[in-house]
């Protein structure tokens, strides 16, 4: 699942893995994983005083690769400390795919592993489980702001502006999530000001061409 934890025991050279998916049309805004393990102290008495003698630490590393079936892909992120018992991977953005969550080891432990990465529609700005006009005025009033606000902002590809590309992902998922009606795309855009904006294909296009432009500028 998207969210959830785990209470375990790795091998030695061991690696245990945790596969998830992000189904088609949505994203996960943030994805946080931790994982922990103890570490062991060594007690014993010299002359009746206590002496406390900490063990080497385990070396265990977290990794978020792309997944195809059970197979690892390129990675994307990881978190490789060997001086800590905390390891932690927190990614924005991860579109629809595979992936897996990866926990290596240099030694048998017992670890603690904790991830959540709630998937949403895109479009859904509020994160209401719905895209609807209640996302959309969000949009139209943070409409081509080029300040980073975030998922929650409008900015659902995360480039840090709301613009053409954001409201094409959302045409697509217009009412996704919705319990039924609802009103259509384009009379919502007219009620929050953003009238004459062109069919979901057109928009796509129209956005694909700005980003082309932008490139050859650079």
């Amino acid at each position: 699942g998207l969210i959830g934890w785990d209470y375990d025991t790795i091998a030695a050279s061991g690696a245990n893995r945790y596969f998830f998916e992000v189904p088609a049309g949505m994203a996960i805004p943030s994805l946080s994983v931790i994982a922990t393990w103890n570490r062991h102290i060594q007690y014993a008495s010299v002359d009746d005083e206590p002496v406390f003698t900490p063990d080497p630490l385990t070396n265990s590393d977290l990794a978020l690769p792309h997944a195809s079936g059970s197979l690892l892909g390129s990675l994307i992120d990881e978190s490789i400390s060997t001086i800590d018992n905390v390891e932690h991977i927190y990614q924005r953005g991860l579109t629809s795919g595979r992936y897996a969550i990866e926990l290596t080891s240099d030694i048998e432990e017992d670890f603690s592993l904790a991830w959540d990465g709630r998937a949403y529609y895109l479009g859904d700005a509020n994160r209401d489980g719905m895209v609807n006009a209640l996302d959309l005025s969000i949009v139209a009033g943070n409409w081509q702001n080029a300040n980073y606000l975030g998922w929650n902002g409008g900015d659902f590809n995360l480039d840090g502006t709301i613009n053409a590309l954001d409201l094409s992902a959302m045409a697509n998922n217009w009412l996704a999530g919705s319990a039924g009606g609802g009103v259509g795309f384009h009379e919502a855009l007219t009620s929050v000001g953003l009238g004459g904006i062109p069919e979901p294909s057109s928009l796509a296009l129209v956005a694909l061409g700005a980003v082309t432009l932008m490139r050859r500028r650079r």
